[in-house]
């Protein structure tokens, strides 16, 4: 699709009118209206009838937009974070130090640190998880081997 120049809100018609005519002068120039354009070898007033062909005319094309890139949020995993501070602390701690710096770089619009500090806190969040699943199936294991060899010593 090809557009027509619009110069200082004036229509194709009329600014082609103002070319031929001659009417942009140099101070018309510095405020960004084209140079004047003479056709070579024609009257200057040839082009002011209905329907005429100018021998200049001055198109453009829109460029293509230029990569346009839609982020969506990047989850804190804050409740999960709080909730792995009871399965393992020290990591549960960092996950929310985490969780908590995810929310302030989306606040600020930085996401990129944002998406960062998020994959952080997920992943303090899930070795919390695991080394506190890990010590409760330890326990557990414990408490059963010592109720059994307790059991097995009294008979």
């Amino acid at each position: 699709m090809i557009e027509i120049l619009n110069v200082n809100n004036l229509t194709l018609k009329s600014y082609l009118k103002h070319v031929a005519r001659g009417k942009f002068n140099d101070a018309a120039n510095d405020q960004g209206a084209p140079p004047q354009y003479q056709p070579q070898g024609e009257p200057a007033g040839l082009y002011q009838g209905y329907g005429a062909q100018p021998a200049n005319v001055v198109v453009t094309q829109p460029s293509p937009a230029k990569g346009i890139i839609v982020r969506s949020r990047p989850p804190d995993y804050l409740i999960p974070s709080i909730l792995s501070c009871l399965c393992f602390w020290p990591t549960g701690v960092a996950a929310i130090f985490f969780s908590l710096q995810a929310s302030k770089y989306v606040t600020a619009g930085n996401f990129i640190e944002a998406e960062q500090a998020s994959r952080s806190a997920k992943i303090f969040m899930i070795v919390s998880f695991v080394v506190g699943g890990i010590g409760v199936g330890l326990v557990i294991i414990v408490k059963v081997a010592t109720a059994a060899a307790l059991s097995g010593s009294h008979h």
